[in-house]
């Protein structure tokens, strides 16, 4: 199967739950020789727009497998294809075995007032819990193909992570009652 299959199969997959994009941006990486797409959806959660990723999959040798990864957020929607491109450039140029629990921090070192506006400096994976179940892995014959939730956190919640891992941080999420979508959310607090 080629890249432009895969490609293909990932692209039918987001049309199949989250329709037509409604914006596109692409992002060149001065390290590598792909591009990066990242499509903007709208009225897959009330309130929320998802940016999903489109291109991450070429980069399945430095991630440790072919991924995607999409982000539904309240706000933030002019800036959120950019800092989610810079995010993930920084984990191919890392080559960060990707998997849940994968966290960034040091976003307002590259974007100081998205940082600001929104208290959210650090970013983690995680299985994509509010879409259907067979949206986490496309069907894509030769390749496997990997979704996950992208969720913009503090440094604090990056700090709970760290010491209690992510399921304690989801755990606080729902026992709290925050919504990790809603960019100007209160922290989870221990």
């Amino acid at each position: 199967m080629t890249d432009m299959d895969v490609g293909e199969c990932i692209l039918m997959h987001y049309e199949r739950f989250l329709r037509e994009p409604m914006g596109r941006a692409v992002f060149e990486s001065q390290a590598f020789d792909f591009s990066l797409q990242v499509l903007e959806y709208n009225n897959v959660f009330e309130q929320c727009r998802v940016f999903a990723s489109f291109g991450l999959s070429h980069f399945a040798r430095q991630l440790g497998g072919a991924i995607e990864v999409v982000v539904p957020v309240d706000q933030g929607w002019e800036i959120m294809a950019s800092v989610l491109a810079n995010v993930l450039f920084r984990m191919v140029e890392l080559e960060m075995q990707v998997g849940v629990g994968t966290r960034v921090s040091g976003i307002e070192k590259v974007f100081p007032g998205f940082a600001s506006a929104f208290g959210k400096s650090a970013f983690y994976l995680t299985d994509p819990y509010d879409f259907p179940p067979p949206f986490a892995a496309p069907h894509c014959e030769m390749q496997d193909v990997r979704i996950y939730l992208g969720v913009f956190i503090t440094d604090a919640e990056f700090e709970i992570i760290n010491r209690n891992g992510i399921n304690f941080l989801e755990e606080m999420f729902e026992s709290q009652k925050i919504d990790p979508y809603v960019l100007r959310r209160n922290c989870a607090t221990v």
